[in-house]
C-alpha cells in the first residue's frame, strides 16, 4: 500500500496547482466576459438613446388614424408645437392615413397599398427620416410596421396615462 500511497501523494501535489491555475484562469475568463457584457449593454443602451433623439436632416411625420370615430391629428399637432424638430417639419411632409369605419381583414391590402404608395411619396421628397404617430388596432399597427421596415423611421404611440405621446425609439435596430 505505500506505493499507492505515494501515487496519490503524488497527484495530490502534481494536480494542486494545475486545478488552482485553471480555476484561477477560469475566474479571469468569465470576468473579462462579464466586463464585456456589461460594456455592450451599456453601449447599446447609449445608442437607443441617442438614436431616439435624432430628428433627421429632412424630416416628415405620418399619422396612422385608423381607430374609427377618433381624430388625432390635434393631439399630434399639440405635440409637434412642444418639439422643436418636429415643429419645423413643413406642412407638405405632413401625411394623414385615417378611416372613419371599423377597419376589416379584407381592408388590409388596401391599407398596406396605401401606407406604402405615401411612403413613396415622402422618399421621392428626398425624406431621411419619418416620425410615425399610430393610433391603430394591432393587425394594422403589424401591417405598418412590415410596410415601414425598411424605412428610418421613429414611433410614436399615445400613453393614456401620460396624456401624450411617447418616444419609442425607430422601428429597425441597425445591426
Amino acid at each position: 500500500m505505500s506505493s499507492l500511497w505515494q501515487f496519490l501523494v503524488w497527484l495530490a501535489e502534481t494536480l494542486d496547482p494545475i486545478n488552482s491555475l485553471i480555476g484561477l484562469a477560469t475566474t479571469l475568463i468569465a470576468g473579462f466576459t462579464a466586463v464585456m457584457v456589461w460594456r455592450e449593454g451599456r453601449r447599446a443602451r447609449h445608442w437607443w438613446q441617442e438614436i431616439r433623439s435624432r430628428p433627421g436632416r429632412r424630416p416628415a411625420i405620418l399619422i396612422l388614424d385608423l381607430l374609427p370615430e377618433r381624430n388625432v391629428r390635434a393631439q399630434v399637432e399639440n405635440f409637434r408645437q412642444q418639439h422643436e424638430v418636429l415643429r419645423k417639419v413643413p406642412d407638405d411632409r405632413i401625411i394623414t392615413i385615417g378611416r372613419d369605419a371599423k377597419l376589416m381583414p379584407e381592408h388590409m391590402p388596401q391599407l398596406q397599398k396605401e401606407i406604402r404608395r405615401k411612403v413613396g411619396q415622402l422618399s421621392d421628397a428626398g425624406v431621411d427620416r419619418v416620425h410615425v404617430f399610430l393610433a391603430a388596432p394591432q393587425p394594422a399597427a403589424a401591417i405598418a410596421g412590415g410596410v415601414l421596415a425598411n424605412v428610418p423611421a421613429t414611433l410614436y404611440h399615445f400613453d393614456a396615462e401620460l396624456g401624450t405621446y411617447v418616444n419609442y425609439g425607430p422601428l429597425r435596430l441597425l445591426a
